[in-house]
This record gives C-alpha cells, sequence and structure tokens, in this order.
C-alpha cells in the first residue's frame, strides 16, 4: 500500500462535529472571574462568557436590549477601554438572579490573548502592590533601632565594596611591576582588617542585642528585612555564601568549619576576602576554632589515663576533624585509634584526603583512622557497624547537638554511652545562650541551632544513669560540654 493510500485510508476515517458541534463556534471562555465589564447603551454589564466571535452578559429582565438590535459595545477595566466593536443581540438565556444576554460581534473579532495578558498583568501588579505593602508594613513595625542599624551597615558594605572594586579595577589595569599580585594584596588586606573588622564585629554584636527579644510575630518580617538589605553582600564572603545555601541540607557543613579552622583568606574579590576574614573572627566562629585546642587536650587527658593501650576516640559528627589532623601531624608516634563517623560522605572523603597525607608513613604503633558514614538515626537504631565502634575510651561529638532536639540528643546519649569503655569519657558539645553570633545566623543566613544552658546541658542526661558529671567550657565560654564519666 502506498503513502497515499495509507494516508487516505486514514483520512477517511475522520470525525467531523456531532449535534450542536455541526455548527462551529469559537471556543467560548468562562468571564466570570475576570474584571472586565461590557458597555453597552450606557450601561456597565459583569462578563459571563466571551470568545473571539461574541460574549455573554448577566443583566436583569429590565436590561435586556432589544433581541436583534445593534449596538456599540465596548470591553473596559478601570476606565481603560480594550475593544470597541457593533454587536448584535442574539439570544436571552435564564440565569442565576437574572439573565445572560448574548451578543455577536458585527464588524471585527476580539483578540482574547489580549485580555488574558492584560488579566494576568493586572493580578501581577495587584498582588506586587500588596506584597510590598505588607512588607513595608511589617518592616515598620520593627525596632526603629534595628532598621537604623541595617540601614547604616548596608551603607559601610557598600563604600568598603566601591572602595576596594574601583583599587583591584584600577591594579588590574596598571603594569605588572605596579600590580597588587597575590602578595600585595594579602598584605593590604592585613592592614585593611583594622579599619574594617572592629566595625563588622561591632555590628554583629549590636545586631544580636537588638534581635535576640523580637517577638515571634515579627521574627518572619525581620528575616525578611535584614536579607533584602545586607544579604547580597554578605553573601559575597564564601563562608556566608555557603552556611546560607546549605548544600549538604544544613549550615554548619564541614567545609563552613574549616573555613573556620583554617581558610582566612578566601573570596573573589578584595571586598569578599576582607569579608570573609571578618567574618572568621565572630564570636561563633572563634568558639569553632576554640574548641579544636579543647578536644585536643582531652584526647591527650585521655591517652594519660589509658597509658599502655592503644587509645580509642569517636568522633560523632566529625565534620572536618581539625583537631585530628593537628594531632597526627603532631604526635606520628602516637598508639592512637580514631574513628570519624559522619552522615555526609563529602565530610569524610574530605577527612580521608587530608589525614592520608599525613599517615603515609605512620610508625608500627601510630596512629590509625577509620571512617564510617552513619546518621543519627542508624545510632539510634544501634545496628551494625556499631560493634566494631564498641569499648572506645574516649567519645565526643563537638557540633552535633546544636541541631538536636532533647528527646533525640538524650537517646543518643544513651547510645554512645553504651560504646564506651568501662572508665571512659564522653564528652558532647553545644552553643550557650551567650554566644552574640545569634542574629546574624538566625536572621540572616538561616542557620537555626539549639541553645543550652549549662543546666540545659545536665537535664540532658538520662536518669537513674550512674555517671560522673560537669559541664565546662572552652576558652571563649561559648561553647559547652558536658563531660559524662563512666564507672
Amino acid at each position: 500500500m502506498s503513502v497515499q493510500e495509507i494516508w487516505g485510508y486514514r483520512h477517511s476515517l475522520l470525525k467531523g462535529g456531532r449535534g450542536s458541534e455541526v455548527r462551529f463556534r469559537p471556543e467560548r471562555y468562562d468571564g466570570r472571574g475576570l474584571p472586565f465589564r461590557a458597555r453597552v447603551a450606557g450601561q456597565s454589564f459583569a462578563l459571563a462568557d466571551f470568545s473571539r466571535g461574541g460574549l455573554g452578559v448577566f443583566c436583569q429582565p429590565s436590561e435586556v436590549p432589544a433581541m436583534g438590535s445593534e449596538l456599540k459595545l465596548e470591553i473596559e477595566l478601570q476606565g481603560e477601554i480594550h475593544f470597541c466593536a457593533r454587536a448584535g443581540v442574539v439570544h436571552s438565556t435564564p440565569s442565576v438572579g437574572g439573565l445572560v444576554v448574548g451578543m455577536a460581534f458585527l464588524d471585527r473579532t476580539l483578540d482574547v490573548d489580549h485580555l488574558f495578558a492584560v488579566h494576568a498583568a493586572v493580578q501581577t501588579a495587584q498582588k506586587l502592590i500588596a506584597d510590598l505593602q505588607n512588607e513595608l508594613s511589617s518592616a515598620a513595625a520593627l525596632p526603629a533601632e534595628l532598621r537604623a542599624l541595617v540601614a547604616d551597615m548596608r551603607l559601610v558594605l557598600e563604600a568598603w565594596r566601591n572602595k576596594l572594586d574601583g583599587l583591584e579595577a584600577q591594579s588590574a589595569n596598571a603594569p605588572a611591576s605596579r600590580g597588587l599580585g597575590k602578595q600585595g594584596s594579602r598584605a593590604l588586606l592585613d592592614r585593611l582588617e583594622v579599619g574594617f573588622v572592629p566595625g563588622f564585629l561591632d555590628f554583629v554584636r549590636r545586631f544580636d542585642a537588638l534581635t535576640c527579644e523580637l517577638a515571634p510575630e515579627s521574627q518572619a518580617a525581620c528575616r525578611d528585612f535584614c536579607k533584602a538589605h545586607l544579604l547580597d553582600l554578605l553573601s559575597l564572603a564564601p563562608v556566608h555564601r555557603r552556611a546560607y545555601q546549605k548544600p549538604l541540607g544544613y549550615a554548619g557543613d564541614y567545609l563552613v568549619m574549616h573555613y573556620f579552622y583554617i581558610d582566612h583568606d578566601l573570596g573573589d574579590s578584595l571586598f569578599a576576602r576582607l569579608l570573609h576574614r571578618a567574618s572568621c573572627q565572630v564570636t561563633a566562629a572563634r568558639a569553632v576554632s576554640s574548641r579544636v585546642g579543647y578536644l585536643k587536650e582531652k584526647v591527650r587527658q585521655a591517652r594519660q589515663r589509658w597509658a599502655g593501650s592503644r587509645l580509642r576516640v569517636l568522633s560523632i559528627g566529625c565534620g572536618a576533624a581539625q583537631e585530628v589532623q593537628e594531632l597526627v601531624a603532631e604526635e606520628p608516634q602516637a598508639a592512637m585509634s580514631f574513628s570519624l563517623v559522619d552522615q555526609d560522605s563529602q565530610a569524610l572523603d574530605h577527612c580521608q584526603r587530608r589525614l592520608s597525607a599525613l599517615l603515609r608513613e605512620p610508625g608500627p604503633d601510630g596512629p590509625e583512622v577509620h571512617y564510617y558514614r552513619l546518621s543519627v538515626l542508624q545510632l539510634l537504631r544501634g545496628r551494625a557497624p556499631l560493634d566494631a565502634l564498641a569499648g572506645q575510651h574516649l567519645i565526643y561529638a563537638a557540633g552535633l547537638f546544636d541541631y538536636l532536639e532533647s528527646d533525640v540528643a538524650q537517646r543518643l546519649l544513651v547510645a554512645l554511652l553504651a560504646l564506651l569503655a568501662p572508665g571512659g569519657r564522653l564528652i558532647v558539645g553545644n552553643f550557650d545562650f551567650s554566644c552574640d553570633t545569634r542574629g546574624i545566623m538566625k536572621y540572616l543566613l538561616d542557620w537555626d541551632i539549639i541553645y543550652r544552658s549549662r543546666d540545659d546541658m545536665l537535664d540532658l542526661v538520662p536518669e537513674p544513669v550512674s555517671l560522673q558529671r560537669h559541664v565546662e567550657a572552652e576558652s571563649t565560654g561559648i561553647n559547652l560540654f558536658l563531660v559524662l564519666d563512666k564507672e
């Protein structure tokens, strides 16, 4: 069978209209949800429906034009005419509360797409205006001192960015011998920190003081206002950008911690690098860095307590494991076995890459490191490979409990205590309420954590459990540590 025969055969099977469909009418659209009005003979009517060739309007019996009459018809919106034609009255149909009168256009057709486009524009404009009014109203309800502080900080950040961007552009156009270069830019930033960092840290502290007591109903408005004015500038710093974007699902991931520990000079511009440097000096960042020394000291204390044995140390939510890296580098012959547990494969890969370079030539009794990808849920369920983790001399979770509700935190404490050897020690870290970086974390970076007091930390200990317990802190006093000694 030829192609022509095939198509001819198929075409013969196609169906046309049936019943009322035999007489073709352009597609009709419901007009009841549209704001347009039809003006006929000096009267204004709501649209019932419309098509390219005509429309129907709602009217009362006393308002019905004479059947068969020809009238001038206009479609308007808020006094603006969007269509005008001669129309004939063709039918009248009973409807709820009155009649629907149908009219056919006689001298032109209606651009239906134009009506829908105008309607969409009206809806968008109305929503935009309403949203802006709500935002402005909500912002006006915020404390005036807070709004002034945010506005001032915007001016300060813009001024620094403009100056440094201009300097960078000038340097890029200068001969190589007169440009800043890598060393020159670093030396410049070292000196600029003196003028920038104290003011930035003061803003962070003042911002925290003004937002820490905000009523719950004002917090969403505060987030929106502060982000609208500051987030585009703050996000230029890599640490802020990653914390806000949360590529691993939460703000304080291993790379943010790594920024706090080591990588203070990062950014795509001089301003970004300066802001990143300043952000790595806020109280929360200093507390994170300080806990490295705290944990190293606890490991060394455990080594003294368990002298003569290979020390077994388990880090839960290890992140970048900076303390382990430094211990391995500083004590390459120490008989220590570290087990690093994290839910993120990227965190474990980061640790393995950096530690592998340090463990290339370990001594016969030197450190060893094992890696486990386990979530909190897996730890709570107590399934394999947890058997391999039993009998630890020291277990610590430096930054995990900040994200755990109290009931989950208590259950995890029980699970971790079960992995301790008799006489072993469990250390759990948590940020204290006194951290003055809470405001910028919460309202600008969406970095929400659970802060706890010393009493809150002690309340996490399940009862009855026979443990020696106390709470201490690293050098900044911000990172609290619940210390539990198993008898």
